[in-house]
């Protein structure tokens, strides 16, 4: 019926990946701006409102200490990619809308069980490791919501027609870290029949402060089949 397909901006690494995102983001948060949200990212206050109370706080705690969140983004398990202080902003609250509006729904398909973890995640990045792997919150994913996670949620791979998948190389909810991913994943189940493009656009951007990982305005796609 189909010659091929386009998915855009689509969770084509798969659920697994893309909830560990949202897990580092949310500890490395914590970690960063101690306090400011109420909760962990597994416990999230039922009183809790996304638009009055976290993006207030979160907002006002970035413009107060804007080099700390600066510093989360350039930890690897993270690597979000912006080029103003707005945008970073942005890119952590559109993140942490995902945590606080939609773990409860999560944690309900695996009857309040975790279903990915942080135990042997080794951060890096930051300017102090050592202290950042001592401070931060550790969970540990229970085997079975583990399992339904990767049933219900992890895409074969296996395609039987060409896809082309198209990627903004600063999307708010795909730091650099989680993209690589994504396109590992895909390579992996398509047996190395991808082939990375890179479409610029007119501005290129970088990540502050490691100016080494430069982005762009431009698209990243990804060619298989």
């Amino acid at each position: 019926l189909f010659d091929g397909a386009l998915p855009m901006c689509g969770l084509v690494g798969g659920g697994p990946l893309q909830v560990e995102y949202l897990l580092n983001l949310r500890v490395l948060f914590d970690y960063f701006y101690p306090g400011v949200i109420p909760g962990t990212v597994f416990e999230i206050p039922e009183w809790l409102d996304f638009d009055a109370h976290v993006v207030p706080a979160v907002s006002g705690a970035i413009a107060t200490f804007p080099l700390r969140a600066a510093e989360m983004a350039g930890v690897d398990q993270l690597g979000i990619q912006y080029t103003s202080t707005p945008e970073l902003i942005g890119s952590i609250l559109s993140g942490l809308y995902y945590n606080i509006v939609g773990t409860e729904d999560l944690l309900g398909r695996t009857h309040a069980r975790i279903m990915v973890g942080n135990i042997d995640t080794e951060y890096t990045g930051s300017s102090d490791d050592d202290a950042l792997n001592d401070g931060v919150q550790r969970f540990e994913a229970t085997p079975d919501a583990a399992y339904y996670l990767e049933h219900w949620y992890q895409p074969s791979g296996k395609l039987a027609i060409p896809v082309v998948t198209l990627h903004l190389p600063r999307g708010r909810l795909c730091g650099s870290g989680l993209g690589r991913g994504k396109i590992r994943h895909v390579a992996a189940v398509a047996r190395g029949r991808v082939r990375p493009l890179r479409i610029h656009g007119s501005r290129a951007g970088r990540r502050i402060p490691r100016a080494k990982d430069v982005g762009g305005d431009g698209v990243e796609a990804n060619a298989v089949g």
